[in-house]
């Protein structure tokens, strides 16, 4: 704990110092922060003369800048343009421009690009509705337009219904428009619910936009390479937000998504803190239990999902926990890809799905402070219904008096200890409280050019357990984008640093809940474990074994962009990763029978590291040809993993006092070691085609090459094909007042694993630690076979999704078929050959097949929406 507090302690704050350094960098250029739409105050020129719609669309993007984005719709504006305006704000421009046509517009300023889309207005309304306007009596309504969180929004159409009058709220929020009293006031964002108001007799109406939960459309999913509106994917992707990860006192992320996306099973592999988790996504695809980890990916980072035990780990946590060095309060997203249209493009990594997760950026807003602080505790909620002392004994002795036997030694309970002895076992070793303590804050912002976000937090919890056992985590997270206005260069760059310190007892006491209830004390009168003349095996022994495992977990990524020319980037990742694990167990003096007279103690020490350095230079072309909009995606990766480790056993103390003090110990041991480097390296490309929001094909294709294979099979070839159709958006659905959303879609393709042990293909040694005349030798290891290859799954899948009732009830439904054959396992090898196994290949088929429902519903449409969401 002194370590904890210390040494590693002042290793956060330099690393804090350092992320302080970075945005203090920038600070000359945050310091002001607006919102939604600062570009709109910037002053142009803008002169046009009998110019049709698009043609003034070509005149404003050259000379502001701006890039505008829209369907074909749109352009259906007869009427030609003439606007004079001489040095006035790009607010006024599109008020002329784009409000008196009926045409609402948002700006993202990330980019410069303004969206456009048709108002729903009722043609002819005013006309009808209003025959005699020379009876209503008009003024001016004033107001401000804010968001749910307080925030003034900029850009807003404020227009009075019926009509084509209306205005533009600035960027406090503010907004006037002339209104009579008797008319109503549409307030509407892209990507907000619109708001009607009447005005009935004021001239003040404020209002407050909340974002459109509903809106498939809007909502962008991220797959990996790129992004995507959930409308318009072709695979299956879940996705799982920091809204509901946050509703969730969780301490490992994985722990967020059981039961939130149908075709993932999350296990827990211990109910103590800092336990693992097995993660299957549509089941188990190799029949080697090591071959069926999902791929793990952390802001475009492969991040290894594997075990980081060594020989000083405790087995309450058998297989490890990575993702313990992971601050749940981080992440924004978690996406998690299942068919092959969303997979391929990972190639052999693949197979098995893959988990995306997106830590949290700087967002365009004022500087604010999030705090966030929770603490609670945690029971066992039920116990088990057991016998009591005189019950317990009757059955024993009738058990004996059933086989004819007499108590002997080997039936203490009935021998030695005492009968009247009651001792409710469950409640003496796991009916404690277990306390949880959780403290964020973060300082976040940004204006167009710059955002930023950096936070900390830290984690405490406790177990059920006697004793002062616990895991805490403190940990820094910050983020950095720079896109400057105009720029054809933009920098992201996004580092987490999470320091665990886990000192969690060596076994589990849950296996002892079941002692006889008049099993002995489990302390003498002078304070020490009583054996009772070794006629039990005492489980408060387990408490005097210490454990302590310290993690500390680097994730960095730095991201660059480059516009060569409109529609084409050039884009690198450059992601680091560096995880030191470092493990101390001891079996002190007086923790074992005194029958075994051991005198002395033994201390296990483990230090293991993994350091990943990951390269992805990629370039993106978009062109608009005709209704249809083409994306290409070109890209390759170098992938370079070393994961080094060493146990060594430690034995001959005499005191209890210098357990931790290797240098203390009579004799060492090395008992295990390694040193392990895995390559990798893939060229990839995606072709997508949207052809009027109605028809997507997604083509996807990779070429892999790993170190985990012979020569002459280091390469693979991986691909798929995604096709969808968005019905909802024809015609004869357009007016539809049931169906809002409908889509059609499948996919197939081949992925591929090499979720194999390293240099498996190669004759392989291994130290012969006893001596022979003094000297150590080696010996074979492993046979050599270079011609085992890639293991391959070939995937389909067919879904429907529906939205019905402005998608207040959303379904969809989806059939899969997964076929994994070329298995790599171990075949068998007769004893006569010094080996049990060869690594090969295995013609055999594993076949996972099913159908995932999800319905999701909104019952109630508040700011605090009850809702129901069912998957299977």
């Amino acid at each position: 704990m002194k370590i904890f507090c210390t040494e590693k302690l002042f290793r956060l704050m330099r690393l804090c110092m350092i992320y302080w350094l970075i945005v203090l960098t920038f600070s000359g250029i945050s310091m002001a922060f607006d919102n939604h739409a600062q570009i709109l105050e910037k002053k142009f020129t803008i002169v046009l003369h009998n110019a049709t719609f698009t043609e003034a669309l070509t005149k404003v993007s050259e000379t502001t800048g701006i890039k505008f984005a829209y369907s074909s719709n749109v352009l259906h504006v007869p009427e030609k343009i003439s606007i004079k305006a001489e040095d006035v704000t790009l607010r006024v421009i599109f008020q002329k421009l784009f409000v008196s046509q009926g045409i609402e517009y948002k700006v993202r300023e990330s980019d410069n690009t303004v969206f456009l889309k048709n108002r729903e207005a009722e043609k002819g309304r005013a006309s009808t509705e209003y025959p005699d306007d020379s009876h209503k009596q008009e003024g001016n309504i004033t107001g401000r337009i804010t968001d749910a969180g307080g925030f003034a929004m900029a850009g807003v159409n404020v227009i009075v219904k019926g009509t084509t009058n209306g205005t533009t709220s600035d960027k406090g929020g503010n907004y006037t428009v002339s209104a009579a009293e008797t008319d109503v006031l549409v307030f509407s964002f892209i990507g907000y619910t619109p708001v009607e108001v009447s005005v009935n007799h004021r001239s003040i109406i404020d209002v407050t936009l909340e974002e459109d939960i509903h809106s498939l459309s809007e909502v962008v999913v991220n797959a990996g390479y790129y992004e995507v509106k959930n409308s318009e994917r072709t695979g299956s992707i879940g996705r799982v937000s920091k809204e509901e990860i946050g509703k969730q006192p969780v301490s490992n992320p994985m722990q967020a998504l059981q039961g939130r996306i149908p075709g993932v099973v999350v296990q827990q592999q211990s109910g103590v803190p800092g336990g693992g988790f097995v993660i299957r996504i549509r089941g188990q695809n190799s029949l080697r239990s090591d071959g069926n980890e999902p791929l793990y990916i952390i802001d475009g980072m492969p991040y290894s999902g594997s075990s980081f035990s060594g020989a000083a780990s405790s087995e309450i946590i058998p297989n490890g926990n990575p993702f313990a060095a992971l601050n749940p309060d981080d992440i924004e997203s978690i996406e998690v890809l299942k068919d092959a249209d969303a997979t391929a493009i990972y190639g052999s990594r693949g197979s098995n799905g893959v988990v995306l997760i997106t830590t949290k950026k700087g967002r365009e807003e004022k500087s604010h402070v999030d705090i966030g602080i929770y603490s609670g505790f945690s029971t066992v909620p039920h116990f088990l219904d057991l016998l009591s002392t005189p019950q317990y004994l009757a059955i024993r002795k009738e058990a004996l008096r059933n086989d004819k036997a007499e108590p002997g030694f080997l039936d203490p309970d009935l021998t030695f200890w005492d009968s009247t002895r009651y001792t409710d076992w469950q409640r003496e070793l796991i009916g404690g409280t277990a306390y949880t303590t959780n403290a964020t804050a973060s300082v976040s912002g940004g204006n167009k050019d710059t955002q930023f976000l950096m936070g900390g937090g830290y984690f405490r919890q406790t177990t059920v357990f006697p004793g002062d056992f616990n895991d805490q985590k403190i940990s820094g997270h910050v983020s950095v984008n720079h896109s400057p206005t105009g720029a054809k260069l933009g920098v992201n760059f996004s580092a987490s640093y999470v320091f665990d310190n886990n000192n969690l007892l060596r076994n589990d006491l849950t296996r002892y809940i079941t002692l006889p209830p008049n099993a002995p004390q489990v302390y003498t009168s002078d304070g020490s474990l009583n054996w009772e003349n070794s006629t039990w095996q005492n489980p408060y022994a387990f408490l005097r074994k210490p454990y302590q495992g310290r993690t500390s977990n680097l994730i960095s990524a730095l991201s660059l962009r480059y516009e060569v020319i409109p529609g084409l980037y050039l884009k690198s990742n450059f992601g680091f990763t560096d995880t030191q694990v470092r493990e101390f167990s001891a079996f002190p003096i007086g923790t074992d029978d005194p029958a075994y007279s051991i005198k002395t103690a033994i201390s296990v020490f483990s230090n293991s590291s993994i350091r990943t350095w990951n390269v992805e230079p990629q370039a993106d072309y978009n062109k608009q040809i005709g209704k249809g909009t083409l994306n290409v995606l070109v890209g390759t990766t170098f992938l370079s993993n070393t994961r080094t480790g060493t146990d060594v056993e430690a034995s001959g103390y005499t005191s209890n006092a210098v357990l931790e003090d290797i240098m203390s110990a009579a004799s060492l041991s090395v008992i295990g070691s390694k040193d392990v480097t895995y390559r990798y390296n893939a060229v990839f490309s995606r072709i997508n085609f949207n052809w009027d929001k109605k028809y997507l094909l997604n083509l996807t294709a990779r070429r892999d090459g790993s170190s985990r294979f012979g020569p002459e099979k280091r390469f693979a070839n991986f691909g798929a094909i995604g096709a969808a159709w968005i019905f909802s958006n024809e015609d004869f659905l357009s007016d539809s007042e049931l169906f809002s959303f409908g889509k059609l879609r499948a996919s197939y393709g081949v992925t591929g694993s090499d979720q194999i042990g390293d240099y498996q293909y190669l004759d392989t040694y291994q130290p012969f630690y006893n001596t022979y005349q003094g000297q150590t030798g080696i010996v074979p290891a492993r046979l050599a076979n270079a011609t085992y290859s890639w293991e391959t799954n070939k995937k389909f899948e067919a879904a429907l999704e529906l939205g019905i009732f402005k998608n207040a009830l959303q379904v969809s439904a989806s059939y899969f078929r997964n076929r994994s054959s070329n298995q790599l396992v171990g075949l068998a090898l007769p004893s006569i050959t010094g080996f049990t196994s060869i690594q090969s290949n295995f013609p055999a088929i594993v076949q996972n097949s099913g159908v995932e429902i999800e319905v999701q519903s909104t019952n109630l449409k508040r700011q605090d929406s009850f809702g129901l969401r069912l998957s299977t």
